[in-house]
């Protein structure tokens, strides 16, 4: 709860821990004038009722003087002010009351409406505020005394219960105790106000702190991401390969674990999917690492057996001198397709992955898979056997990771590949730009609100007439050599 400073001093102007909200204040004020202001209005009527006419005098003052006050407070220049002639007026109008009317009655009046305005002053001051207060009461209270009666008390009057005495006798002694339970109560509230301040103000700087290193890590993993895009293959590159292709890739977070790899080495057409399985973004360092071992295999490798591919991988990673991956474990999970580009005839090798097939004539989708073992996780010696693969004019060959089919629904339950398959099945149309759209609505409806459970990667492209390219390649090379010679004439 702020604590405010109502009187115009120099402790009003300190930062801590006096809050000078004009608007809170105007706040508690209001609430000390309505309670107030209703023990007016009901001794009003009480005095009506019993046709006291006189006694009206000092109720009605005060609360002419309250609305005046109270106006004053509402208005930003003068809402000091305002505050502490209404919080005075709170305090004297009692004091006048007992002057006019005495008694018991009276007495009772002033000593609830002087707590009020003290419980509310100690409620909402700081102890320094509260005693500047009671002082204040005081005083006025002396004033009265001395103008009631001016012999001092003594003990013996008390006794004989005297109104203006008793007043001062309880007054004296209520004070007395407020000022202690007020100490108390604002001293802790102020402690525990110093020590949540301090402590807000430390959770605010942290946040500070780890919002800043969000921000630079988050800055890190963008560049990551771009420097990992432009080091891998791109979907234009891999078309330079495989003319009718599609490439549906989805990284998880900022970077993919997953990487498609694909080159051409005279007759032989070379791709390669993996899913580098880590924690972290040291996936996505496992990714450029296979794309740069896959290349140097490429330029030493004479031979077109996948196979023998994948085992010089292997063997690179366990037996480079440039590479120390002692401690380290590694699971990259391999397919690999070499396609004779003049005969459409194939070999595929896997370590761990696995591709599909579809006819084109019957629709048939058929999945061929081989090593179940992945590369980098065993021994070096490791060697991975091929197959012969028939493909056809217009078959369509799918290579995937399996972050598509591990993708789960709202209810935990995940793709599959029973549901992959067919949906490739069903995958009728010849263009392969609206197969990743299919494709990509499908996973969408299946993940719904969910999040993505693993990095995406699924290539598709077609295998075409061997004839029809080359000539078309022969037809552009004569073109460009016509269109040389013409601009050296």
């Amino acid at each position: 709860m702020p604590t405010i400073a109502f009187w115009g001093s120099r402790s009003a102007q300190r930062s801590e821990p006096i809050i000078t909200d004009r608007r809170f204040q105007f706040k508690v004020v209001s609430k000390v004038t309505i309670l107030m202001s209703a023990g007016a209005l009901l001794w009003s009527i009480g005095m009506l009722a019993i046709g006291a006419y006189s006694l009206l005098t000092v109720p009605l003052c005060y609360l002419v003087i309250s609305a005046a006050s109270m106006y004053l407070c509402s208005i930003s220049r003068t809402s000091t002010a305002g505050c502490n002639l209404q919080m005075s007026v709170s305090i004297i109008f009692p004091c006048l009351f007992q002057i006019v009317a005495g008694g018991a009655m009276a007495t009772g009046a002033v000593m609830i409406w002087s707590l009020v305005a003290l419980f509310s002053i100690s409620v909402y001051a700081t102890s320094r505020e509260i005693i500047k207060w009671i002082i204040f009461t005081l005083f006025v209270l002396a004033i009265t005394v001395v103008y009631e009666n001016t012999p001092l008390f003594h003990f013996e009057v008390i006794l004989d219960l005297n109104p203006i005495y008793l007043l001062i006798f309880n007054s004296i002694s209520t004070y007395g105790v407020i000022l202690a339970i007020g100490y108390f109560f604002v001293g802790t509230v102020e402690k525990t106000k110093r020590n949540l301040g301090k402590a807000v103000q430390e959770v605010n700087e942290l946040n500070m702190v780890l919002q800043e290193r969000n921000d630079e890590h988050r800055e890190g993993l963008v560049h990551a991401r771009d420097i990992q895009m432009a080091f891998l293959k791109s979907e234009d590159h891999l078309r330079t390969i495989f003319t009718k292709l599609f490439l549906l890739r989805g990284p998880r977070d900022y970077v993919s674990g997953d990487f498609i790899w694909a080159e051409q080495k005279g007759d032989f057409k070379y791709i390669i999917t993996g899913d580098c399985s880590s924690k972290g973004s040291s996936h996505g360092l496992l990714t450029m690492l296979m794309v740069s071992i896959a290349d140097r295999v490429l330029q030493e490798n004479e031979s077109s057996d996948p196979g023998a591919f994948l085992t010089k991988m292997n063997m690179s990673i366990h037996d480079s001198n440039s590479l120390d991956l002692t401690g380290i474990k590694l699971d990259v999970r391999l397919t690999i397709l070499v396609v004779n580009a003049k005969t459409n005839k194939a070999k595929f090798a896997t370590a761990g992955g696995g591709l599909f097939v579809k006819n084109a004539l019957n629709g048939t989708v058929k999945k061929h898979v081989l090593n179940t073992n992945g590369i980098g996780c065993g021994d070096s010696e490791v060697h991975f056997s091929s197959m012969d693969i028939d493909l056809e004019i217009g078959d369509m060959v799918y290579m995937l990771t399996d972050g598509f089919m591990d993708q789960e629904n709202q209810t935990g339950e995940k793709f599959g590949e029973e549901r992959f398959h067919e949906i490739l099945t069903h995958l009728d149309t010849e263009y392969s730009f609206m197969q990743k759209r299919v494709l990509v609505k499908e996973f969408h409806q299946w993940q719904e609100k969910c999040e993505q459970t693993d990095d995406v990667l699924v290539c598709g492209f077609e295998i075409e007439d061997p004839s029809f390219v080359y000539e078309e390649i022969d037809e552009l090379e004569i073109y460009s050599e016509a269109k040389m010679d013409s601009e050296l004439d």
